[in-house]
């Protein structure tokens, strides 16, 4: 017999226990560590099939936001499923609350140390939020101790909804963390740290703070004030998050504090970038227009690309060219922005199709071809092989 919660609160850990043995089971058996937990879900004929969640000697479950409006049984056995069980109904939470952030690859699985140059997948698990808005912050822990410092930046903050399965997901591109790294003059980096935060606001207490803009990428707010956490809220019954502990500032961050969750990363250098192989969908490549003169003046300088004064007409008018045949007319300038940065950090700042590896790997120039590659590939070249290795990774 199984003892337990059989309403539970979505989000909330609930622990079951064995209630009762079978008279014919020997008492060397008779321990908890050896009992098979195995949750089973009703379904639309009736019958109940296994969730294929299945725990030996644990018999804490916390249902998620997904799992309102199901039924499901909960059985305990020792060698083989007996029958009976416990049935539960969970229910939904009535105070919203960020259960947890995970991080992901593109290709889904989850990963906690990612390539410089990939996409990372973060993915906030909420209760009772389905619909609400909340911020996500990529930052890098650059400075030692608690304050703000010129060290502590925010890489990106952006918002995503809660969807109905209690999700909410968001991709970052760590090749803005490059570019942050190197506008500090970190060109020999090998790895860095950094955290994703999520955070859930409500109300207004404030006007928006007045926003210093040093460079195309992040936003710096020139003053801090500790935003107010709701009374009763689960933020409340919290410490500070490491975003706040470490002072990183971000404007988005509007209104009484009501819940946060947080999680820790690595980005290494040589780590190989893991590819999203799409899973049968296939995508659509749209070619860009060739650039044009205007006025008697080359079209790529007014696009200021970081970096831009380093290289000829020819390689900006490519990196461009690239960006928007890759991710469309709108973000060009941003991607080529990114692109730059990783030629710069590849290239040790020279721009160079020969530059070489500063840990002597062999490998040379923008993206750190490897000897037998690179004799054969004039510059513009290797920007064309770049686009096509871009496109079997996006």
């Amino acid at each position: 017999m199984v003892l337990g919660n059989p309403t539970p609160v979505v989000g909330e850990k609930n622990t079951y226990h064995v209630a009762g043995w079978y008279k014919d089971t020997l008492y060397a058996d008779r321990n908890p560590e050896k009992v098979t937990w195995e949750l089973f879900k009703k379904r639309s004929n009736g019958k109940f099939t296994s969730t294929n969640i299945k725990k030996i000697g644990d018999g804490t479950f916390t249902f998620g936001e997904i799992s309102i409006q199901n039924t499901y049984r909960l059985e305990a056995y020792l060698h083989k499923l007996e029958g009976g069980g416990l049935i539960i109904n969970p229910k939904p939470s009535t105070i919203p609350k960020i259960g947890k952030v995970e991080l992901h690859y593109v290709d889904d699985k989850k990963g906690d140390t990612f390539s410089f140059y990939d996409r990372l997948r973060a993915k906030a698990h909420t209760t009772g939020m389905h619909g609400k808005e909340l911020v996500f912050t990529l930052w890098e822990d650059d400075a030692k101790g608690a304050g703000h410092s010129a060290g502590n930046q925010a890489i990106e903050t952006t918002t995503a909804k809660v969807g109905h399965n209690g999700l909410a997901v968001l991709e970052f591109t760590l090749t803005k963390g490059l570019m942050q790294k190197a506008m500090k003059g970190e060109a020999d980096a090998k790895e860095f740290e950094f955290y994703v935060t999520v955070e859930y606001y409500k109300g207004k207490t404030h006007d928006s703070e007045n926003v210093n803009v040093h460079n195309p990428l992040y936003k710096v707010l020139e003053k801090k004030k500790f935003h107010p956490k709701a009374q009763g809220s689960p933020a409340e019954q919290k410490p500070l998050s490491k975003r706040d502990e470490k002072n990183i500032l971000i404007h988005q961050a509007n209104g009484y504090l009501l819940d946060w969750a947080e999680v820790k990363g690595k980005a290494q250098k040589d780590k190989k970038i893991t590819v999203n192989r799409n899973h049968g969908r296939s995508t659509v490549g749209v070619k860009s227009q060739p650039m044009r003169k205007q006025d008697g003046k080359c079209l790529c300088q007014q696009y200021d690309l970081v970096w831009g004064n380093k290289v000829s007409c020819e390689f900006r008018k490519k990196v461009v060219e690239i960006c928007a045949d890759l991710w469309g007319e709108e973000n060009k300038i941003k991607m080529a922005n990114n692109l730059m940065a990783v030629f710069r950090w590849e290239s040790g700042g020279t721009f160079k199709s020969d530059a070489p590896n500063q840990a002597n790997s062999g490998g040379t120039g923008l993206i750190e071809f490897m000897p037998s590659t690179a004799k054969s590939f004039t510059i513009l070249q290797k920007c064309n092989f770049i686009s096509c290795q871009c496109k079997t990774i996006r």
